[in-house]
Formats: structure tokens, C-alpha cells, sequence
């Protein structure tokens, strides 16, 4: 079975597989799914080889990224730690919510991504400067740059198929040998001082900034794109965390930028068109495009030099390999808008930055755990701040379908969280849903009033 789902290419897309009651008796079978490489869940209950001595064991060595082995957890408990925090451009009032910029910082932000970022996308014309020339006067004459690649599949390379998944790639000589040439500048002067490789190449200075650059990121031969994370940080040092006793401000205040993405460089000659990958439109050139993603994190030490005027001191870019993939259909609901372009259609801020609030695969892996409808799960890991909390409640409504949310949220004025405390009221102590959204119309969403009181009035089961 396992080898008639690599034959027709469905095995790195499985992400559950039950075998339950089969007479499978050869332990063997967890050497044959080593290649299922995305599953998180087998079933396996009621076969003779979930009886040996070592089954779990062994499921642990030869698949250590599995989650669960008959409908049991395989990883350790969820964590108690608070999930990361993270900065909301839809919010507007920083005084009272930590998640809003400031003026400087959406200033500053506007700088970097329509004065660098979207310059150094824009194509060449009109006699205008574009690209790393465009973009050299932001750049401090002391100014200083890093490459660093995570692992060796960082640097770019000759992607397999095209951007619609043709085979055309192989074809152009030229197309290869100019990919061949940027991994190898990448490579060479990769600093990643984790692994123990230093490279004797950091930029230092204006002009070796600028020329680094083009030739770590940007060469002429190719079309480069950024597609940003919404939750950029930005770090205001100018000493006004110092106390009221502070009188001195920096000679320079300094700002610290943190972009987390994907980029994309796309062969300029591979269609008549030559359009970055922000555009939307299903062109067929962009179907035969050669196109390569990795994912970076670009951290920017920018400074206040003149009045007015922002200068980047520090450019210091790290690349990994490219994490996205296409959402599946039950994701895509979750998300809502459909991605028509064809270069975009595997990049989503899940796969750009670790954030356990939004990530729509940690919801769809948590759902098929604890057999709780994904919209749930999404509503919960909107308001809750740790694996460990969103565990629990789940643990008290699993196996509960969304027609009993829907009924529970009927009784609460459609309010989702009070249809969970209705649905866990009635999950885990039989309390009916009347009596539950009663309980909770009292105290509101305070999880721990409300189980006092179905605690206290055990009549109300």
C-alpha cells in the first residue's frame, strides 16, 4: 500500500493514515512510511504488531515527527509557555494596546519598505536609477552587511518544475547556468557563524554594501520580490526607557528593523513579460516562469544621521529553505480568500514566521488530535496564550461537532468563546446547554467563576 501511494505522488501530502484492524503484524511498516514525510497521525488499533514490545518505540525512531499513534500522543505534553507576541497593523491606539505602532515606528517602516524594499523591486525605465543603484544613498558610507544561510539548501537553486509545474526548466542552459552562478555567490560568502562558517566577505562600507547586494540578492538577471510578514518589528533605542533623569539623548538615536518572508527571484528572460512577483494576473509567461522562493529574516539597523533623514547602518539578511506549500481545501476555508496568482499560491504568513495564533496547519493538526471542528480551534487560538491552555479546553470538548457549537452559540447572542464555556459545561459535567448559557451569561468569559458555580450547584446537571 505504502508503495502505490509514492507511484502516484500522494504520499508527502497524507497527513493521517488509519490502518486500524488490518492483521498487520510486521513491525516493518514504520520503515515503510518513513517517506510520509508531512504524517502527523497513524492508527494502527487493532493489528497484532501494536502488541509488541517495542511498537511505540520504534514508531518514535523511524517517524520522530509523528504527533499521535493510535489516537495516543507520541510528542511530549503541550507547553505552558506564553505564545510570542506580536504587533497588529490594524490596530490604532498605542497608549492603551501594546500590539499598535507608534508614529516613528509606522514611519520608519515606511521607510524601509517603500524607500529599500519596493525600490529594489521596481523594474529598470525612464531613464530612472533602479535597483541596488536606486537604493545606495540610504545606505550609510560606514554602513556594514551579513549573508548568512541557515543550511546548505538556503542558497537559491534550479527549482524542479515551473511556476504552473511544468518540466520546462531543464531545457534552458542559460537559465541554469545564471542559478548555478548566484548559489555559488551565496554559498561562498555565506557567514552563518552557528555552523562555524565566517566569511571573510562582509561588506564594509557604502560601496561594498551596495555591490554585495547585487551580488548576494539582486543581480540584474534576475526579478526579486518580497512578501513580508504583516507583524514587523521595530525597536526605537534613543534613551527614553532610560528614566526621567535621563537628560542626554544618543548622538544618533538608532532603530532596529526585524522583516520576517519569503523572497522570490524570478529569471528576467523566462516570458515576454518581466513583472515582479507581486503582480496578480494568471499570465502565461508567469506558468513558465523559473522561479525560486526562500524564506529570510532581514534585520535593519537604521539611524537618524541627518534631520529628517534615515540612513540603514546595518543590513544583515539570513535565508532558509522555503517552508510553504498549497493549503489544502479545509485550510483554505479557514483563510478565506483564495490566492489566484500563481507565484503566490504556497506563501502564507503561517510559513513565514512562528505564530501559534494563526497558524492554520497547527489548527488543522490540533483539530484532527482532538476531533474538534478547525473553526473552533481558530476562534481558541485567538484568545488563548499557551499550548497547554489551549490543550485543556480542548480535551473537555472533544468530539463535539459544530452543529452542537452552532446550537450552544444560539443560546449566547452568537458569541463563539461563550458557546465553547457552554459546550465544555455540558461536555465534561452534563450541565444542559440552558442551564450552561445561563451560567455563563452571569460571570461573562471568566472560565474559572463559572466552574465554581457549576461546582457549587451540582442541581443544575
Amino acid at each position: 500500500m505504502a508503495k502505490a501511494m509514492e507511484e502516484e505522488h500522494i504520499h508527502v501530502s497524507t497527513r493521517a493514515l488509519s490502518l486500524a484492524g488490518n492483521a498487520i503484524t510486521d513491525i516493518h511498516i514504520a520503515v515503510e512510511l518513513k517517506k510520509f514525510v508531512n504524517l502527523a497521525e497513524v492508527d494502527l488499533s487493532g493489528n497484532p504488531v501494536a502488541q509488541l514490545e517495542h511498537y511505540r518505540n520504534t514508531f518514535k525512531k523511524q517517524l520522530p515527527w509523528l504527533l499521535g499513534l493510535d489516537r495516543t500522543a507520541l510528542a511530549v505534553p503541550p507547553l505552558g509557555l506564553p505564545w510570542p507576541a506580536f504587533k497588529n497593523p490594524a490596530a490604532s491606539d498605542p497608549q492603551n494596546d501594546p500590539s499598535a505602532y507608534d508614529d516613528m515606528q509606522k514611519h520608519i517602516l515606511q521607510f524601509v519598505q517603500q524607500s529599500i524594499l519596493l525600490t529594489l523591486e521596481a523594474e529598470p525605465g525612464g531613464g530612472q536609477a533602479s535597483g541596488v543603484d536606486a537604493v545606495s544613498d540610504h545606505y550609510a558610507l560606514n554602513a556594514s552587511m551579513t549573508l548568512s544561510l541557515t543550511c546548505p539548501e538556503a542558497a537559491v537553486s534550479t527549482p524542479l518544475r515551473t511556476a504552473g509545474g511544468g518540466k520546462g526548466v531543464a531545457r534552458s542552459n542559460d537559465v541554469i547556468r545564471e542559478i548555478v552562478a548566484f548559489r555559488l555567490r551565496q554559498t561562498e560568502d555565506n557567514h552563518n557563524l552557528v555552523l562555524g562558517v565566517k566569511s571573510q566577505k562582509v561588506a564594509m562600507g557604502r560601496t561594498q554594501v551596495c555591490a554585495r547586494l547585487e551580488r548576494w540578492l539582486y543581480p540584474k538577471q534576475f526579478v526579486a520580490s518580497h512578501l513580508l510578514h504583516s507583524s514587523s518589528s521595530v525597536v526605537v533605542l534613543d534613551n527614553h526607557g532610560c528614566g526621567p533623569d535621563m537628560v542626554v539623548g544618543m548622538v544618533e538615536p538608532i532603530s532596529v528593523v526585524t522583516l520576517h518572508g519569503v523572497m522570490l527571484w524570478r529569471f528576467r528572460n523566462a516570458g515576454p513579460s518581466s513583472g515582479g512577483g507581486n503582480k496578480t494576473a494568471q499570465a502565461p509567461d508567469l506558468m513558465d516562469a523559473v522561479v525560486m522562493k526562500r524564506n529570510f529574516v532581514r534585520t535593519l539597523t537604521v539611524s537618524t544621521t541627518e534631520a529628517g533623514r534615515w540612513h540603514i547602518v546595518n543590513d544583515m539578511v539570513t535565508l532558509s529553505p522555503f517552508s510553504g506549500r498549497p493549503m489544502e481545501p479545509e485550510e483554505q476555508a479557514l483563510v478565506g480568500a483564495v490566492e489566484t496568482n500563481v507565484l503566490l499560491r504556497d506563501i502564507h504568513e503561517c510559513n513565514m514566521l512562528f505564530s501559534p495564533a494563526t497558524n492554520v496547519h497547527r489548527i488543522m493538526r490540533y483539530a484532527r488530535t482532538f476531533k474538534v471542528p478547525p473553526p473552533v480551534v481558530q476562534v481558541l487560538c485567538q484568545n488563548v496564550r499557551s499550548d497547554a491552555e489551549l490543550a485543556v479546553i480542548l480535551d473537555d470538548v472533544t468530539g463535539l461537532g459544530m452543529d452542537i457549537f452552532e446550537g450552544c452559540a444560539s443560546l449566547v447572542g452568537s458569541d463563539p468563546l461563550l458557546a465553547v464555556f457552554v459546550a465544555r459545561l455540558g461536555n465534561r459535567y452534563g450541565i444542559t446547554p440552558d442551564k450552561g448559557a445561563e451560567m455563563v451569561r452571569q460571570v461573562g468569559l471568566n472560565w474559572d467563576a463559572v466552574l465554581q458555580m457549576a461546582l457549587a450547584n451540582p442541581s443544575t446537571n
